[in-house]
């Protein structure tokens, strides 16, 4: 199946990429971190920041409006997050220290919890 040179670009996925589900269940996401890039089909979103962040950072972000209401699906039957509603979300930028410093502790506060 022939592509062009940007739909390729718009479908490869890099290391370091946020990948976040458009439909089922919406607002899941992961972080691509191999070393190798894959390609996406049109129904998972792919976030790469074009300025410094720190990516686990908006990964925790997207966790908690998932699981607090803020991400929620549009649509009749099956749910979807378009990509407008999704560069709709406001999402806090500290620092990037401080984003490290966040995810430090969220990750000190999980591995705590695992350990029980």
């Amino acid at each position: 199946m022939p592509f062009t040179d940007d739909e390729l670009d718009k479908c490869t996925v890099k290391k370091g990429d946020l990948l976040v589900c458009e439909g089922g269940d919406i607002g899941r996401s992961a972080i691509w971190n191999y070393d190798y890039d894959i390609r996406i089909q049109n129904h998972i979103h792919r976030l790469r920041a074009y300025t410094p962040i720190c990516t686990m950072f908006v990964y925790y972000t997207l966790y908690l409006y998932k699981h607090t209401g803020l991400i929620g699906g549009k649509g009749i039957g099956i749910q979807g997050l378009s990509s407008n509603a999704l560069h709709k979300l406001l999402l806090p930028l500290p620092s990037i220290a401080e984003q490290k410093r966040i995810v430090d502790k969220v990750e000190f506060v999980i591995a705590s919890i695992t350990r029980r």
